[in-house]
C-alpha cells in the first residue's frame, strides 16, 4: 500500500449533540485534525446551526439523514467512501460526538508519523462525571477522571419480567458509568473497506492487513454530561429500542434495554444520580486503580476559551 498524503479526517455520527459538538470540533482541530466527515441522523436541538460554519469552511462534509431510528448501517458505508473517496484521506478516525480522542504524543499528526500498523484499536473510557464541591453543578468540560480499569459485569435482564425486577434492575449492579465499554478504530485510509457499526473496527482492504492495540493513548468517552443530556438520551433510547427490538442482548443492548426499561418506569433520573459517585466512593476507586486522574482534556478545552 503506498501512503496517501491527504489529510487526518475525523469520521462521526451526531445526533442532538447541542451542548458538546462544538467543543467536540474544536478540541479536535486543536489536536491538528484538518477535516471531518459527518452524519446527522435528524438533530433538532440546534446542533445542525453549529455544525454550519464548520461545513461553509469546507472543514466539514455533513451527511444528513432524517430518522434517527434507522439502521445505522445503511449510512456507514457513504462515510466510509467520503473520508476516503472525497477527502483523500491519508487516516481516518471513527467515534461519536461525545468520544474525544487522547494520543500519547501532544497532537494527532506526532502520532500517525510514527503509527506502528495502518490499523489501530483504542481502548475507550468513560469520563467520570463530578460535581463542583461549590455549586454542585456537573460541568463536562472539567471531568478530570477516567475510567482506566472498569468493571466488567452483564446486566440481568430476565429480572425485567419479574414483579419489581425494573426497581431492582436500578441499583442491583455498580453504576453503569464504570462499566467496560468497547474500543474505538482509527486507520490509514488506503487500507480500509468500510467502517463497522458502533466504530469499534474496520473492514481492512485484505487480511494481511496488520492491525495493533494502542496501549497508551485511548478514547475518552462523555457517556454522562449533566441530567437533561442523561435523561433524554435514555428517552431517545426507549423510542429506538422499541422500534428496533434487538435479536440477541449483546454487552450493548444490555446496557440500552436496561435503560429503556429504566426510563419507561420513571428511573433515569435516579440512574442519572447514581453515575455522580461521592468523594469516598471516588477516594475507593482511585484506591482500587479502576479511576485514574487525568486532567489533559479538561486543560485543552479551557485553552480554547
Amino acid at each position: 500500500m503506498s501512503r496517501r498524503k491527504g489529510p487526518i479526517v475525523l469520521c462521526f455520527s451526531t445526533f442532538d449533540d447541542a451542548d458538546i459538538v462544538r467543543d467536540f470540533l474544536e478540541y479536535h482541530l486543536s489536536l491538528g485534525i484538518e477535516q471531518f466527515v459527518a452524519v446527522d441522523v435528524g438533530s433538532t436541538d440546534g446542533t445542525l446551526d453549529l455544525l454550519a460554519p464548520y461545513e461553509r469552511s469546507g472543514r466539514l462534509h455533513l451527511i444528513r439523514r432524517s430518522d434517527p431510528m434507522a439502521d445505522g448501517t445503511h449510512w456507514l458505508g457513504e462515510l466510509s467512501a467520503r473520508a476516503r473517496e472525497i477527502s483523500h484521506a491519508s487516516w481516518c478516525l471513527f467515534c461519536d460526538t461525545d468520544e474525544f480522542w487522547v494520543f500519547p504524543e501532544v497532537d494527532a499528526p506526532s502520532y500517525l508519523a510514527t503509527c506502528p500498523a495502518p490499523i489501530m484499536i483504542f481502548s475507550r473510557y468513560n469520563m467520570l462525571p463530578t460535581a463542583s464541591p461549590e455549586t454542585g453543578e456537573v460541568d463536562y468540560r472539567n471531568f478530570d477522571l477516567v475510567v482506566r480499569r472498569p468493571l466488567e459485569f452483564l446486566y440481568n435482564l430476565r429480572r425485567l419480567d419479574e414483579p419489581g425486577g425494573v426497581e431492582w434492575m436500578l441499583d442491583a449492579h455498580p453504576p453503569d458509568i464504570l462499566r467496560f465499554v468497547g474500543p474505538k478504530v482509527l486507520s490509514r485510509g488506503d487500507a480500509f473497506q468500510e467502517v463497522k457499526p458502533g466504530f469499534h473496527d474496520v473492514e481492512a482492504i485484505n487480511s494481511a492487513v496488520p492491525r495493533q492495540r494502542e496501549m497508551q493513548g485511548y478514547v475518552a468517552h462523555f457517556q454522562v454530561r449533566n441530567a437533561i443530556q442523561f435523561v433524554n438520551k435514555a428517552r431517545r433510547i426507549a423510542n429506538w429500542t422499541a422500534a428496533n427490538p434487538p435479536h440477541t442482548a449483546n454487552a450493548t443492548s444490555r446496557h440500552w434495554i436496561r435503560l429503556a426499561a429504566l426510563y419507561r418506569h420513571g428511573l433515569a433520573g435516579a440512574d442519572y444520580a447514581r453515575q455522580i459517585l461521592s468523594s469516598e466512593q471516588i477516594a475507593a476507586c482511585m484506591r482500587d486503580g479502576i479511576i485514574e486522574r487525568d486532567d489533559r482534556i479538561a486543560k485543552r478545552l479551557a485553552s480554547l476559551d
